[in-house]
């Protein structure tokens, strides 16, 4: 269900990469005329064949983009000279003229390192890079080499990554797998719940300058209905209201105190946590996926057309409240 077709991965990105831009000039300026340019040029990029796909994109800069996932080319899942089967590659660095393929060494539970599925990146800076592999374990990029060591400290699969920075960061992922990294060590903490997070994210509150961190979890489709929205307290996960929400949820984005936003079927918003969720009526009925913002004011959101994730030019919408 989370494979995604690799010929428009680039529709994903460049709709990442106008949604920061959008964002980045602010909101309207005070006499209400919208200063954004909306003239966009249009690149496609077609990447691997048969069953290519990604799961996860981090950017840096648009000259500095990871993408993870199953790229295939005509050159893997042929025997080599020694009969073993070539793997697909697991990993796709633009470098800002071209993509460049990689096979990176993922930890295993026993036995040598492998080339795994990489499910998820996360990328604080070109020299401070984190991904998670269906295998079961993390990749860090230091600048100067790869680290890999499997991880323990978890009770599913990782789907998601997101952190304050590499001395503050969270994995998240399915049976309510929640991984806490300090800097100097992995600790799993408690949620009791048995649904897969779909996202996670924080902020720091303007008020108090205290670190706020939120997530939200949900159900798939093929299971009985479920939804959660809970706020994380030192190792406690704390539920937050989720009345009126819809049973599938799948991404959120805040600013603390301000505005928090919900997405998945539907947009949902308010202004203080533990208020009623209003719904954002002005949107086409499509999924959202995605969302990331940069103040109050201003967001985005990219969203899927069916429970293919098979991502679309029209996913890409930003709006300013």
């Amino acid at each position: 269900m989370r494979k995604m077709l690799i010929a428009i991965l680039f529709i994903y990105l460049t709709l990442n990469i106008f949604s920061c831009n959008e964002g980045s000039v602010g909101p309207p300026n005070g006499n209400g005329v919208d200063t954004t340019s909306h003239n966009f040029t249009w690149q496609f990029d077609t990447i691997g064949i048969r069953q290519s796909y990604l799961r996860d994109v981090s950017i840096i800069s648009p000259d500095d983009i990871w993408a993870v996932g199953e790229i295939n080319t005509e050159d893997t899942g042929i025997p080599d000279s020694n009969g073993v089967i070539i793997r697909p590659y697991n990993a796709i660095h633009w470098n800002g003229s071209e993509w460049e393929l990689h096979r990176l060494k993922t930890a295993r539970y026993e036995g040598e390192p492998g080339e795994d599925l990489i499910n998820a990146v996360y990328c604080f800076s070109a020299d401070d890079i984190w991904m998670f592999s269906e295998a079961g374990s993390y990749l860090r990029w230091d600048g100067n080499n790869w680290k890999t060591e499997f991880l323990w400290e978890r009770q599913g699969g990782i789907y998601t990554i997101w952190g304050f920075s590499s001395n503050d960061l969270y994995f998240a992922g399915t049976n309510g797998s929640l991984t806490h990294y300090d800097g100097s060590g992995f600790t799993l903490l408690p949620t009791t719940i048995t649904m897969d997070i779909k996202d996670i994210y924080g902020t720091i509150d303007p008020i108090s300058g205290k670190k706020e961190v939120l997530y939200v979890a949900s159900n798939s489709y093929v299971e009985p209905p479920g939804r959660g929205i809970f706020q994380v307290d030192g190792i406690q996960s704390i539920p937050v209201n989720s009345d009126s929400l819809p049973n599938f949820i799948s991404t959120l984005w805040f600013v603390s105190n301000k505005k928090y936003y919900i997405a998945g079927d539907g947009l949902w918003f308010n202004s203080k946590l533990g208020q009623p969720w209003a719904k954002e009526q002005s949107l086409l009925a499509y999924f959202k996926n995605d969302m990331n913002g940069l103040n109050k004011m201003t967001y985005s959101l990219l969203g899927v057309m069916d429970l293919l994730l098979i991502l679309t030019a029209i996913v890409g919408i930003t709006i300013q409240r």
